[in-house]
């Protein structure tokens, strides 16, 4: 199967090549051999990624990337490559997000106390 990027994968994946290729050249290989690699395995067997909630799109994680893609039916379109560790996009963070929280366990909230204690009575000197 044919697979095609988006304009948005491609300016990823050249902007993420060129990064790497500035810190070492190495990096920079291994990022496009992966994501070749990625290309391949796609284009053999199109449903090995991940379903996501969103009709038709699909992900799949090579290495530290993440790869969002839709199957068409005359190709593969991959809408969006990113570093495993970044947002994705369209999907904000709460300023009050606790990274280090395990997935697991739910947030601790506090329950205001019900009855007379509740509203204690003003001072009479207020």
């Amino acid at each position: 199967m044919k697979v095609r990027l988006s304009p948005r994968a491609r300016a990823y994946l050249l902007e993420e090549a060129a990064y790497l290729r500035r810190h070492s050249r190495a990096a920079a290989e291994a990022f496009l051999g992966r994501m070749r690699s990625a290309q391949q395995l796609l284009a053999t067997y199109p449903a090995s990624g991940e379903a996501l909630p969103m009709a038709g799109v699909r992900r799949l994680v090579s290495g530290d990337y993440v790869l969002d893609y839709q199957v068409r039916d005359e190709a593969l379109d991959v809408l969006s490559v990113r570093h495993g560790r970044q947002q994705p996009a369209g999907l904000p963070i709460a300023p009050d997000f606790d990274y280090e929280a395990s997935p697991d366990v739910a947030p601790k909230t506090e329950v205001a106390p019900a009855g007379p204690e509740a509203d204690p009575e003003p001072d009479a000197d207020a």
